[in-house]
């Protein structure tokens, strides 16, 4: 029963934020029915543990038992409000899911750009997003044919280190 509940907080706090949702009666409601299902689910537990425990007392005493239409009763609110407080949340979710992306249909539409780079997108998911150094970037070299030739980004290797010369052979030219 606590499952909804925690969908729609997580809806709010992954999805949509609570001030830009809209129809907030709704979610409220369907907060409100859920609560009242787990009341209502307790209490009739509660009233169902005394009935049971007044039958084996009257069954004991050979008396006639009682019919509990108090618990039948509590059962079908109990259902009443987890059926209500589910619809009202899914009407929620729902209709703000549908209005966000509207909203984000008509923003791409005034914006004129339908593509989305890779950098947009990052930027939009607020996720953090580096340019490579320019030494890594590849710079054009100047060709022949005019078209623009890119040098190769990586570093050459370094020039071959010349080899000291063997103590030996310094120390034969010495003598």
């Amino acid at each position: 029963m606590g499952i909804p509940l925690v969908l729609s907080l997580n809806f709010l706090k992954d999805i949509i934020k609570l001030d830009q949702a809209s129809h907030l009666w709704a979610l409220y409601t369907s907060w409100i029915l859920l609560g009242l299902t787990i009341v209502v689910s307790v209490s009739a537990h509660l009233f169902s543990y005394d009935l049971t425990e007044q039958q084996i007392k009257r069954v004991e005493n050979k008396q006639e038992l009682k019919e509990d239409k108090l618990t039948i009763r509590l059962n079908y609110a109990m259902a009443a409000c987890l059926i209500l407080g589910i619809a009202f949340q899914i009407f929620f979710v729902t209709f703000n899911t549908i209005a966000m992306a509207e909203k984000k249909k008509n923003l791409n539409e005034i914006k004129g750009n339908t593509h989305v780079t890779p950098k947009e997108k990052l930027i939009e998911k607020s996720l953090p997003y580096a340019t490579a150094p320019s030494q890594l970037t590849p710079k054009p070299k100047p060709s022949s044919t005019g078209s623009k030739q890119y040098s190769n980004p990586v570093q050459s290797p370094p020039k071959a280190i010349a080899k000291p010369k063997n103590s030996s052979d310094s120390s034969s030219k010495n003598k």
